[in-house]
């Protein structure tokens, strides 16, 4: 993996959700959670990987290798 999408789809009652996938980069992991009308996104992407992040209701953005913490209202 050189270049990924990270684009959480919450719905249907879910309120937590954590996903991780170890590859030749190293590890990649987003963790989404929805609460108090806030939707907050945490993710992390091995060096060398280049991430396109879509939140709804924001404008996407690149991650190239690194972290990121981001909150949107939701609800």
């Amino acid at each position: 993996y050189s270049e990924l999408l990270i684009a959480p789809q919450p719905g249907g009652g879910l309120t937590d959700v954590s996903t991780a996938i170890e590859t030749r980069r190293g590890r990649v992991s987003v963790h989404w959670t929805i609460a108090d009308g806030v939707l907050r996104v945490e993710a992390q992407v091995p060096a060398g990987v280049r991430a396109t992040v879509r939140l709804p209701g924001r404008e996407q953005f690149s991650l190239e290798g690194g972290t990121i913490d981001e909150t949107v209202a939701w609800g």
